[in-house]
């Protein structure tokens, strides 16, 4: 009986010894490689923690999507909303009315024969999208990397068709005004006032009024005769 158990006693420390000794064997073949590919000492994957504990991030969208995006809000962006822009002139008005002028890269302004027809420059307008559109990726970029939790694929395609659809919009918007003459592509809209005398006066929504904005804050005192004109062309005849 005692012989039994030293035998029974002497085998369970020979293989716990062989164990000890395979399992030593294994963690010396683990090699650089596998670590680098997550793999473990037996060659199976290494496990990872499941979206459900919260490792799991959404990417980035993809270039093109934000470009789409992007391009979609500066068109829109363009169309709607923009800054006005003013000049000395404007204070003074002796030799005739002044018209504002218009864009984030002034490029367009008020014709002055008739109520509907506007000039702008077509290299100023292309430079002004540009910029336009490098804001929107820019704000776009920032977005994404602050709120990734919002930017679901589903979501993602909407946008970009949503954006796809209001540069399609705009554009037939712009070529209809410009195939009715309403929108007339001239060499410069410097000829009352060169561009570097420029000054931003205020922002325009929808309308682009005509008459431009006099700014004692930029160009000094204000005239009789340009305040009278401004305020007849901004709010009509019976402006006091």
């Amino acid at each position: 009986m005692g012989r039994g158990v030293r035998n029974t006693r002497q085998a369970t420390g020979r293989c716990t010894t062989e164990a000890r000794a395979a399992a030593s064997r294994d963690l010396g073949n683990v090699s650089w490689s596998s670590i680098v590919n997550g793999q473990t000492a037996s060659g199976g994957p290494r496990p990872t923690r499941s979206a459900n504990h919260g490792s799991a991030t959404r990417s980035i969208p993809s270039r093109w999507s934000i470009a789409t995006c992007s391009l979609g809000a500066a068109a829109v962006l363009d169309a709607c909303v923009t800054i006005e822009w003013s000049a000395p002139y404007c204070n003074i008005q002796d030799d005739g009315p002044a018209w504002a002028v218009y864009g984030v890269v002034p490029y367009e302004r008020f014709s002055g024969v008739s109520s509907l027809v506007y000039d702008f420059q077509p290299i100023l307008f292309g430079i002004n999208l540009l910029v336009l559109w490098a804001l929107c990726g820019a704000a776009a970029l920032t977005f994404c990397r602050w709120a990734p939790s919002l930017l679901r694929p589903e979501r993602v395609r909407v946008a970009a068709m949503v954006a796809i659809v209001g540069v399609a919009l705009v554009g037939i918007y712009r070529v209809g005004l410009y195939s009715t003459g309403w929108w007339t592509a001239v060499r410069s809209l410097s000829d009352s006032y060169s561009y570097d005398e420029l000054r931003p006066v205020g922002l325009s929504v929808g309308h682009r009024a005509y008459a431009c904005t006099p700014s004692p804050f930029w160009f000094g005192p204000v005239s009789p005769s340009a305040s009278a004109d401004y305020c007849s062309a901004r709010h009509g005849p019976g402006c006091p």
